[in-house]
């Protein structure tokens, strides 16, 4: 099975959220799968947008506990915005 890489964004605002996603996916090679927290009410459709715009894929998107979503992308190869 591969790691996943998890980033927790909870308690940060947008565009936090997305500015540390960009920074943990710049690290990443592609293919490699991430997971990522967040309670923002925009986070879920901010890191939807981040993905189609960078070329990552959106794997899997469920609830996290009260008011947070749990995302898992898959790292597409391309990195500009």
């Amino acid at each position: 099975m591969a790691e996943i890489t998890r980033l927790d964004v909870c308690g940060t605002c947008c565009p936090v959220p997305v500015i540390q996603l960009a920074k943990t996916t710049s690290q990443m090679q592609t293919g490699q799968l991430l997971e990522v927290t967040g309670n923002d009410p925009l986070f879920a459709n901010a890191v939807q947008d981040f993905c189609q715009a960078r070329g990552h894929a959106l794997i899997a998107s469920e609830p996290a506990g009260p008011g947070a979503t749990r995302i898992t992308l898959r790292i597409g190869g391309r990195r500009g915005g």
